[in-house]
């Protein structure tokens, strides 16, 4: 039988404690791998994020290992990456085969990558297992959903998905001993799957195309089955990759309930008890039913955070976008109001721009962020939606011409470049585009990211330690059961995540304005001064996270004063805040 290297391309850690929430390796891969060792395959998973590997340190280790057959999953934005990788790969390994899978492969041409000899489109663990059978006995016989490079050019089969094990056949995901290990010693997440598949069909997602059966879950006693065995080796923290690890309907947050409660009861070889979910996806609507139900109070202390798709502030955003999990902004910021009675931090999805974007729309979307507490990660006044091949909004788009093909098949960038015209802008004349495009090349500052980041780790922090609840609770009781260090540093850092969001808010609208009122004169000084004051932010959102460990011992700490001039929505006025 052969041997096969399954890779898992990826950066390395650059933000410790929210990065480590993630997890790391592809539950696909490991599914794949379980697979293959059940019947026979030498298989090896190499997890190049994990292990912190260059490029070039993956070709190496990959030469070293010498398998017959190589397997990727990139993202979009790895796609010239991995081209690179298996062309040096095929220089160093004589007669390997390259094989790639995943959402991004899954809806591209062969030819989209050079290098690559199979595609595996949607599910690989019976393809790939029915591929190693195939090349060990050299024969050419068709596997659906396998596209096939041959002498002559290739093999296409663009509408095809790959015949998949149904889930309650898959075996555990193989990871070896030596990796769990490395996973305990370093504290870091294990990631699982308990269902494929997502029930809302939104058009600017690849998740229904890549799972035109909806929904599926694994069998609940598999789940837990291998969350005991994950304990059963010490690991104490599950991050979820399920499209909708909660699902929209009672049964579905019921069944995860379930799961969440297993874990909180896990009981460890070292005598502790309770591991914790460091990350899992969920809707607004699953949020407000979950309440509803009165789940969080249990989850309290086990679910570390939960990342919600709200994707748009008002109606006409969501509508443009083709969400169909929410159509209300309403109940969309009635979630955020739910998830902060807990001691659970939470991150978001969320689409400023799309290609029937108007200017109002614009200004609905920024002001939901800012009424709603949300404004303080600046990253999400800038996103852009991403129509990808496969999607029901990417088809939408080319059949109205405002699609620019050579852009939206090319490798993601979101830093550079749409891949779509506006319709407001062919009809109006508008610049709007051009506002578009500003706000990504501010978006390729990284001092956005670090905001982000520092917002994010500050709030999961103050998760860990029972009290975030009180970053948003404004009533004269919200500071009780407090030590008085604890309540000068949380005093602080309310004010400054306040002043963080209205220098976002005020930014995003003073661009605004400009691009819609003076075709974006004056825009290069008006970031320039945006930069400067984000370097105080951070500084002192820094100077917050240092404090946050040790604040129980603190004896000096001072209240925050304000220290930062922000611009108002029209950028003629100052205003000093505190």
């Amino acid at each position: 039988m052969r041997k096969v290297c399954l890779v898992n391309i990826g950066d390395s850690r650059e933000y410790g404690q929210i990065d480590e929430g993630l997890g790391l390796a592809s539950s696909g891969l490991e599914w794949i791998a379980g697979v293959l060792k059940e019947n026979g395959c030498d298989v090896d998973i190499l997890d190049q994020s994990f292990a912190g590997l260059s490029d070039y340190e993956v070709v190496k280790r990959i030469q070293t290992m010498a398998p017959d057959i190589v397997g990727f999953n990139p993202l979009s934005s790895h796609r010239k990456r991995v081209q690179d990788i298996a062309l040096q790969v095929k220089q160093v390994c004589e007669n390997i085969v390259t094989v790639i899978g995943g959402y991004d492969a899954t809806f591209l041409p062969l030819d989209s990558y050079a290098g690559i000899d199979y595609i595996v489109r949607g599910r690989g663990e019976l393809a790939m297992l029915e591929l190693v059978n195939r090349i060990s006995a050299e024969t050419r016989t068709r596997i659906a959903g396998v596209a096939t490079r041959i002498l002559t050019g290739t093999e296409e089969n663009l509408d095809e998905r790959a015949h998949s094990l149904p889930l309650d056949k898959l075996p555990i995901p193989y990871r070896s001993d030596e990796y769990l290990q490395e996973i305990v010693e370093r504290n870091e997440p294990v990631s699982l799957v308990s269902s494929v598949g997502c029930d809302w069909n939104c058009a600017f997602c690849s998740t229904p195309q890549m799972y035109p059966s909806g929904r599926q879950e694994r069998p609940l006693e598999d789940v837990l089955r291998e969350i005991d065995e994950l304990v059963s080796k010490g690991v104490k923290k599950f991050s979820f990759w399920d499209e909708d690890f909660f699902g929209k309907r009672k049964q579905n947050i019921e069944r995860a309930d379930r799961i969440v409660q297993h874990v909180k009861e896990a009981k460890y070889p070292d005598g502790s008890v309770g591991g914790v979910i460091t990350f899992s996806f969920m809707t607004t609507p699953g949020m407000v039913l979950a309440e509803r139900m009165g789940l969080l109070p249990k989850w309290e202390g086990t679910v570390n955070r939960i990342y919600i798709g709200i994707e748009g502030g008002c109606r006409e955003a969501l509508l443009n976008l083709g969400n169909k999990s929410c159509l209300n902004p309403a109940t969309n910021a009635k979630a955020v109001s739910i998830i902060r009675q807990y001691q659970i931090g939470f991150q978001y999805g969320f689409i400023m721009f799309n290609p029937y974007s108007s200017f109002e729309e614009l200004e609905n979307s920024a002001k939901f962020l800012l009424d709603n507490e949300l404004a303080a990660t600046g990253i999400s006044f800038l996103h852009r939606t991403r129509p990808y091949p496969g999607t029901e909004m990417y088809a939408q788009l080319h059949n109205e011409g405002l699609l620019i093909d050579q852009v939206a098949t090319g490798e993601v960038d979101v830093f550079k470049g749409l891949p779509y015209y506006f319709k407001n802008y062919l009809e109006k004349g508008t610049n709007i585009r051009e506002f578009a495009l500003a706000m990504a090349r501010v978006n390729s500052d990284r001092r956005l990211n670090d905001v982000e980041q520092l917002v994010n780790e500050i709030d999961t922090r103050f998760a860990a330690k029972g009290i975030l609840k009180q970053v948003f609770d404004n009533g004269n009781g919200c500071f009780d059961n407090m030590l008085p260090d604890e309540r000068v540093v949380m005093r602080n850092y309310r004010e400054l995540r306040k002043d963080v969001g209205k220098l976002n808010y005020d930014f995003f609208m003073q661009c605004l304005e400009v691009f819609r009122d003076n075709y974006g004169k004056g825009i290069d000084e008006i970031i320039d001064s945006y930069y400067g004051e984000l370097d105080l932010m951070i500084a002192a959102l820094n100077e917050i996270k240092c404090r946050i460990p040790d604040v129980a011992e603190s004896t000096k700490s001072e209240p925050y004063q304000s220290r930062f001039v922000l611009y108002s929505a029209k950028g003629k006025d100052r205003t000093d805040f505190m």
